[in-house]
């Protein structure tokens, strides 16, 4: 398996914090965001290979963050050469440019970067082997604020995964739509089908509508625990406390 770790976003709503740095880089409980996720892949047995796409811009810092944080680690870097927000590929734009570039045919691992989740990669991983499809994760909250015109919304019949909407006013399901993926070998062309099609490229979780029906599609429950979209100022801040206290 192939792990692409996608920080390529210019991160606008976090502004000024990310004007010239990447959300992903963000400290939190002592360490970078993306590095709770990182710690966890960058020595799985599973994993061969590592990526991690990103914008111009935030190149030159996310090198240095990798030779600092991960210097004996073999971690691609791509840079999708785009410097400005109204230039960007979207998430699945940059999905399929580091497809390009790298060459993989393996089944694929996407991250988001800025994503904090309670639940392991171990168990995503594990439960990924017996659940061979496109698989996502989901968590349930009791809050349907927390989903409404701001985050993918899931909607679940027990571990199938029967329809996705993005940012809905009005959720039609409890369970969030959690950014991490993992795609068969055998539909990554199926990617650059989706995309063809006239698809939306910016949220991942777009294309998910795409591969119900054409393939088994899955969400991993979280379960108990919890799940931050670091997506404002506000809930960095609150984060940032919350992990101090």
């Amino acid at each position: 398996m192939k792990a692409l770790i996608l920080a390529a976003g210019f991160c606008t709503r976090l502004q000024p914090l990310t004007t010239n740095f990447p959300k992903g880089l963000l400290p939190v409980g002592g360490k970078a965001i993306v590095e709770y996720v990182m710690d966890q892949i960058v020595d799985h047995p599973k994993i061969t290979d590592i990526a991690l796409v990103t914008n111009h811009r935030y190149s030159t810092t996310f090198s240095l963050w990798l030779q600092k944080t991960y210097p004996h680690k073999k971690i691609q870097l791509i840079d999708n050469g785009i410097s400005q927000s109204e230039n960007r590929l979207g998430a699945i734009g940059d999905m399929l440019f580091s497809l390009e570039k790298l060459r993989w045919d393996d089944d694929l691992l996407v991250l988001s970067s800025d994503t904090l989740v309670s639940a392991t990669m171990q168990s995503f991983l594990t439960w990924y082997e017996t659940h061979h499809g496109v698989v996502t994760m989901a968590y349930k909250t009791d809050d349907l604020t927390r989903i409404s015109k701001k985050l993918g919304c899931a909607i679940l019949d027990q571990e199938k995964l029967v329809s996705f909407v993005e940012k809905p006013e009005h959720p039609p399901s409890p369970y969030i739509g959690v950014p991490y993926y993992i795609f068969p070998k055998e539909t990554l062309p199926m990617i650059r089908d989706y995309k063809n099609s006239g698809g939306p490229l910016d949220a991942p979780g777009s294309i998910l509508s795409y591969f119900i029906g054409k393939v088994p599609t899955y969400a991993f429950d979280v379960g108990v625990g919890y799940y931050h979209d670091v997506g404002t100022i506000e809930i960095y801040n609150a984060l940032v406390d919350s992990f101090h206290s």
